[in-house]
């Protein structure tokens, strides 16, 4: 078993994960310059950063086959290095793929001090983050996106950590 780049590809672009639609989201309005758009999404970038360690921690194996489909595959010793070599790639390029647009966050933040131009609501930017992150908790949980896991315990720690990052980006 081996995934292609097409499959690559495809779970880096589809808008069935909060990360990817909040990275391609948050990209585009701010080169768009529409920023309102790029404050409510850019406490995600964050939070699903911090929740793809944590998910990749305590449950990369469910989420690889999740996100790739691999449920039944019959095992081998060939099968199984083949999974783990997956898996390990899979933490790299997710990683990566969540990583590289906080920093770019965080480069432009710092450059340009949108923040303090625009001063943005902090809780309009938290209740607004938390509903689009309710919506996809919601799908994800009904649609077990990212494999057999404990969505509502992920959902609370979600909502804490997202109003910790609100408070660093828009009050600290």
């Amino acid at each position: 078993m081996e995934i292609t780049v097409r499959q690559w590809i495809e779970s880096c672009i589809s808008f069935k994960y909060i990360s990817n639609f909040s990275i391609i989201v948050c990209i585009i309005a701010y080169y768009t310059n529409a920023y309102q758009i790029f404050f409510i999404l850019a406490p995600l970038l964050l939070t699903n950063l911090i929740f793809t360690f944590i998910l990749e921690w305590f449950n990369l194996e469910e989420l690889v086959k999740s996100v790739f489909n691999i449920e039944n595959i019959p095992l081998n010793k060939n099968t199984l290095q083949n999974i783990k070599y997956i898996e390990n790639q899979f933490f790299i390029l997710n990683t990566l793929w969540h990583l590289i647009p906080v920093l770019w966050l965080y480069y432009i933040l710092n450059k340009e001090q949108l923040i303090d131009i625009f001063k943005p609501n902090f809780m309009g930017i938290y209740l607004k983050s938390a509903v689009i992150g309710l919506i996809y908790f919601y799908f994800g949980s009904k649609n077990m996106v990212y494999g057999n896991i404990d969505y509502f315990c992920y959902l609370i720690f979600y909502f804490m950590v997202l109003l910790a990052v609100c408070c660093h980006l828009y009050i600290l």
